[in-house]
Parts: structure tokens; C-alpha cells; sequence
């Protein structure tokens, strides 16, 4: 399980994976958990919504969104997303997503079913 981290190929980073990286998660069945930190979406600005919304698409489009999950690390950063302080305000990922033609039931496997049942 990778809890907080994003896609390498959109901000490279330390923290963040490679294509190869998440791979190899995905062939032992891992799940990955897209960080909301800053540093982690984006360089040199305060990320946004958009930015959170480039890497869930770019992950499901690149594999799948059976092995995706949101690490939101709110009481771990100072360093957030713009416009997503809490839980509540999922809903603008929610509408982006929407927007770019995902389900209803894809975004539920991303916000809360693939994280509720993987097994470590």
C-alpha cells in the first residue's frame, strides 16, 4: 500500500511514483492513495482542484481505477489543496470527475470502496 503519493510523470518528485513504481504495486494488487499535498500535485504554486483531478485521470487512464484511493493527509500537511480543507469538499473533485465522464460508482471505488476493502 502506498497511503500518500502522487503520479511522477505529472510532478516529479521523491514522494511520488513512477509508472514502473505503480506497476509493480498494481501487479501485487496494491492500492495507491493520491496525496493532497501540495508539493506532491504541483510545482512552485498552491495546488488546486484540477491539479488533484490530473492525477486520479492520469492514474485511471494509464492503468485502472480498481487500485486507486485518496490519501488526503489533512492532519498531516500545512501544505493542502486550495478549496479542499475537509472531507466536505470531496465535491468538487466529485463534480471534476463528473465532468470528465466518470461514474458515479468509479468515483465511489476511488473516494472510499478500494480503500475499504483492500487487505493487507
Amino acid at each position: 500500500m502506498v497511503s500518500h503519493a502522487c503520479c511522477d510523470t505529472l510532478r516529479p518528485h521523491f514522494r511520488n511514483f513512477t509508472d514502473e513504481q505503480i506497476r509493480l504495486l498494481i501487479e501485487k494488487n496494491g492500492i495507491m492513495g493520491i496525496c493532497l499535498v501540495s508539493d506532491f500535485l504541483c510545482q512552485n504554486k498552491k495546488a488546486e482542484v484540477l491539479d488533484v483531478v490530473k492525477h486520479i485521470d492520469y492514474f485511471c487512464n494509464k492503468f485502472s481505477h480498481e487500485n486507486l484511493a485518496i490519501g488526503t493527509d489533512f492532519y498531516g500537511t500545512k501544505n493542502g489543496v486550495k478549496g479542499i480543507d475537509k472531507y466536505s469538499d470531496f465535491y468538487k473533485v466529485y463534480e471534476e470527475l463528473i465532468r470528465l465522464g466518470y461514474t458515479h460508482n468509479s468515483i465511489q471505488d476511488i473516494f472510499f470502496n478500494n480503500a475499504k476493502e483492500f487487505h493487507f
